[in-house]
């Protein structure tokens, strides 16, 4: 009985398809869910072979109408590419109208000889199917193309996280065949600024509405949840890159824009950990793919935008987000390594601020050597800056109810017991105050110490000013560092930031007398 049923689908598709070649599509689907329906009257007792039978058909006809519609999907992205430069129609084809409606069939017969359990899923993979191939009814614009995905893309994915709590595996497929058509629509709206930015404005509101929606769902919601929320952040620079391109602004002003526009997810990060904590390793891995995506933007963007000024900018970004995280998260790795970016290619300009700031080192009382031009000093000096203040940030103390973070036992007789320096301990607050203060200072030094002689090198002050300031920087750090009694961190920076700028003031100090002396 099982194998009688593909057998009558292809005696009844054959006289079909040699009458009607034009509406094979059509019988095809239409067999396929009379024969679902023939099946379900039958008697329970004969129902499981013809079943598995009917089953095989919609399944074989449903895959095929899909992967047709997947392809011409694909087709749609490539006129949409290189980005902005429009799309042409998609082609009119005689039998467009079918595919739609046969992927729509063919999933509803399949739908209805499964379990009740795995209807839900495999009815939303239909719905994203035949919304891929709904733009092929007709020779429809790109506009149309990305519109439908938007839609459908929307409404799937609020599906995913609707309560009560559906399925986890409807919530997962739903989600997915919502992700695939938002990125199908992003892709088609490559062709015109417009249509890209309409897609990132509808992933934003979509991503942030499926994060607040699914968060107190199931296992699998709550994932939703969070992709959507990495989403949200991620179309954040994309955006506003965007933006730029469509007002024709030049690329380094995109870049810059892509840039700036992280600033909104990393001050929103700290709301998300205090209103919604279950959810903020999914933003901080948003911001953080962010950050290393738009610090290292100059790479790839033409305009010779400086590196450097970028990944600190970025680094900063995730200092201010919230650097203290536990160990190996994904943000802290994220901002070291931009920092380490934007040191190795603020080293080179650095090097030459501080030991050779007017040419190569004089000889002995050799005379006054002349101001030298410093190419990419201001760039470096405001890098080295931004470095200085995200260390601050970075190191700075806090996250603690209280100065002190022991308990004393309670008392004997029942009284709570007391936060050691909670209150009223004001040389408790004083002593961890001073060794975060001294942690920072010796985090923040050594860039402190490279941006003083960069900039005056950018302002071409003349000789002694640089040499004199770096000896009396570097004198200055040791003595404080020998008499004070700060932490042995800052001791461990200051030492040998203090040499460097001592050796390198006496090394162009010797170009006269006077300076020598």
């Amino acid at each position: 009985a099982g194998a009688l049923v593909p057998v009558l689908a292809g005696a009844l598709i054959r006289p079909a398809a040699e009458l009607r070649p034009s509406l094979l599509l059509l019988a095809a689907a239409l067999v396929a869910v009379v024969l679902a329906g023939a099946v379900r009257l039958l008697p329970a007792g004969w129902r499981p072979g013809p079943r598995v039978g009917a089953l095989l058909v919609a399944a074989i006809g449903a895959q095929l109408t899909a992967l047709a519609a997947v392809v011409l999907a694909g087709a749609a992205v490539g006129r949409s590419l290189p980005p902005w430069r429009g799309a042409t129609a998609g082609p009119a084809f005689a039998w467009g109208w079918q595919l739609p409606v046969a992927v729509a069939l063919t999933s509803a017969a399949a739908v209805w000889l499964l379990p009740r359990a795995a209807r839900p899923a495999v009815a939303a993979a239909g719905i994203a199917a035949t919304a891929l191939a709904v733009p092929v009814a007709w020779a429809a614009p790109w506009p149309a193309v990305v519109a439908v995905d938007l839609v459908v893309g929307a409404v799937l994915l609020a599906a995913a996280v609707a309560r009560p709590a559906v399925r986890g595996s409807m919530a997962l497929t739903a989600a997915l065949g919502g992700a695939a058509l938002f990125g199908h629509g992003l892709l088609v709206g490559l062709a015109g600024p417009a249509g890209a930015g309409a897609a990132c404005a509808v992933i934003l509101a979509v991503g942030l509405g499926v994060a607040a929606a699914g968060r107190r769902g199931e296992p699998v919601q709550r994932t939703v949840a969070g992709s959507g929320l990495v989403a949200a952040v991620l179309v954040m620079p994309a955006g506003a890159a965007v933006a730029l391109i469509g007002a024709g602004a030049p690329p380094w002003w995109q870049a810059r824009a892509a840039l700036a526009a992280v600033a909104l997810p990393a001050v929103a990060l700290h709301m998300v950990r205090r209103h919604w904590p279950d959810l903020w390793p999914y933003a901080a891995t948003g911001l953080a793919v962010a950050a290393v995506l738009t610090g290292l933007a100059p790479v790839a963007v033409p305009g010779d935008e400086p590196v450097t000024v970028y990944a600190a900018g970025a680094a900063l970004l995730v200092a201010l987000a919230g650097f203290r995280t536990r160990p190996l998260a994904v943000l802290p790795v994220a901002g070291l390594g931009l920092a380490a970016v934007a040191v190795l290619t603020a080293v080179p300009v650095a090097l030459t601020a501080l030991v050779t700031p007017y040419g190569p080192p004089p000889a002995l009382w050799s005379g006054v050597p002349a101001a030298q031009p410093a190419p990419g000093a201001v760039p470096v000096g405001v890098a080295l800056s931004v470095l200085a203040l995200a260390a601050v940030l970075a190191g700075w103390p806090g996250g603690r109810t209280g100065p002190a973070a022991s308990v004393r036992p309670a008392d004997p007789s029942g009284a709570a017991p007391e936060v050691a320096g909670a209150t009223g301990d004001r040389s408790s607050w004083w002593r961890i105050g001073r060794a975060g203060g001294w942690r920072v200072a010796a985090v923040a030094l050594p860039f402190v110490a490279g941006a003083g002689p960069v900039w005056l090198v950018a302002a071409a002050a003349p000789w002694p000013v640089v040499p004199a300031t770096a000896l009396l920087g570097g004198v200055a750090l040791l003595l404080a560092t020998a008499l004070l009694t700060p932490p042995a961190p800052f001791v461990g920076a200051g030492v040998p930031v203090g040499v460097v700028l001592t050796g390198a003031g006496l090394l162009n100090l010797q170009a006269t007398r006077a300076g020598t002396l």
